[in-house]
This record gives C-alpha cells, structure tokens and sequence, in this order.
C-alpha cells in the first residue's frame, strides 16, 4: 500500500496495477499461478511481459507523464536480450539476468523521483547493481541511460555512432551481396548464350 502502485488506490484510482494485475495474466483472482511456474506471469521470462500491460500501454503512460518506452528500451538492453533468447523451459538459476522487479522492487515499488527509490541517484542505482555485479564502482553506473532513447540532442555522440555504424553495416551488406549477384550473373550469361544459340540451331 506504500508503493507507487498502491498509494493512489484508496483514493479510487483503478489506474495503477492490483494484486491481480501482475500475478494474473488476465487480471482474473481466480486465475492466479504460483511465482515460480514458467507459466506465472510473475516467473522471470515473464516479469517485462506484465509490466508492459500497463507500460507499453502510449494512452496511460501520456496520462502521467511518462514518455520514455520502458518495455522498447529494456528489450533491447542486455539483460532483455538475455530473457529474450533464454528457453522458453529455462529455470529460475538459468534467468539469471536482471528483469523490472530487480531493479525497480516487486511489493515496494517507488516512483523514480522518491529518494528511497532503489534507481533514484547514483549511489541508490550503483547499490542496486551491485546486488548482480560485485565488483561495480560509480563509473559502472555513469553509462546506465535508463529507459532514454538516445537521440541527437540527448547523448548525440552515442546516437551519431550508432547511425554511423547502422549506415555502414548496412552498406557493406548491400555492397557484398550485389558483388556476388554480380559474380553469379556474369558467370551466367555465356550460358544464356549458349542456350540461346542451341535453340536457334535446333530451330
């Protein structure tokens, strides 16, 4: 009730998750799975799955404000890639990655800007990391963007390198595989010819 989810429910507003919302996949009590199942829609495979009901959801996150893709940007991220590629009847010790919940808390989740926030600040986030990486000091979090795109105003050092690089891959690809269409085709057409000149003879 003192999280960021509970916090505005007594006063009416049906907007933040319930128990429900997060360990049904309907929002159905009655169809509530236990934690550690792969079908709980609260197993870690899961966890971003859920959270994206609400948070991937355009219309109720412009209603609060919230502009960044949480769900977009974490599926991206190492650790969501890692969920992403794991089998779909990994277990709990193979989902070793960081899902939502490890970052963000499960039952106590606060908002981004409360000071007890595990993500709030520097020194809460660096805290947090290291919980899965011992060995991480303030540089290891100075890299963290959160769930901000980078674009060219925001980090356009990061944004430039990285449409660079897609450019240039992309380029490369397009180079190789004309050069072998070329290659194939060249070789091809004293065939054509050949043919051709069988079918006339034939004729």
């Amino acid at each position: 009730m003192n999280s960021v989810h509970g916090v505005p429910q007594p006063g009416g507003n049906s907007d933040p998750a319930t128990c429900t919302d997060c360990h049904s996949s309907d929002s159905n009590p009655h169809n509530v799975v236990r934690v550690l199942e792969p079908e709980a829609s609260t197993y870690p495979k899961n966890i971003a799955q859920t959270c994206a009901k609400c948070h991937d959801d355009p219309k109720l996150m412009d209603k609060y404000g919230i502009v960044e893709k949480v769900y977009d940007s974490y599926m991206r991220s190492y650790h969501g890639k890692a969920i992403k590629l794991s089998p779909d009847n990994a277990t709990i010790q193979q989902l070793n990655t960081a899902t939502c919940v490890n970052c963000h808390g499960s039952h106590n989740i606060k908002a981004t800007s409360d000071p007890a926030a595990p993500v709030a600040g520097m020194d809460n986030l660096l805290r947090t990391c290291q919980i899965c990486h011992s060995g991480a000091g303030p540089e290891f979090v100075k890299g963290f963007l959160g769930h901000k795109a980078v674009n060219s105003d925001f980090l356009p050092q990061v944004y430039w390198t990285g449409t660079s690089f897609y450019i240039f891959s992309r380029a490369m690809l397009a180079g190789g595989v004309l050069i072998v269409a070329t290659s194939i085709g060249l070789r091809g057409v004293p065939r054509i010819i050949r043919k051709v000149k069988r079918r006339k003879k034939g004729e």
